[in-house]
């Protein structure tokens, strides 16, 4: 299934941005020009991560301070958990993820 969530231009360089869509929530990141969509919920407790601190490509989770990279949705501080990931493309200026 692939969700169209809006204007690639509306998430500058080095930024990142929430969109929700029915009962889902991404993130979607700008880092340097290239594109990365995760689920927007920490796997923690379900924090919206994009209301967390965003440095370079490490984003911390506002509610425990778990840190993310957003290159490829790691955690740095519990090798446990990580992002859930989504393949995001970029067409016409839309940013679309595609679902499994």
């Amino acid at each position: 299934m692939k969700i169209n969530l809006g204007q690639a231009d509306t998430i500058q360089k080095n930024s990142m941005k929430t969109f929700f869509y029915e009962d889902l929530v991404f993130l979607v990141v700008n880092l340097e020009g290239k594109y990365f969509a995760y689920d927007g919920q920490c796997p923690h407790r379900k924090a919206l991560i994009g209301s967390g601190q965003l440095n370079g490509n490490i984003v911390t989770c506002q509610w425990h301070q778990h840190q993310f990279d957003l290159r490829d949705g790691k955690c740095l501080t519990n090798r446990f958990i990580k992002l859930k990931g989504y393949t995001v493309v970029i067409v016409n200026n839309e940013i679309v993820v595609e679902m499994e």
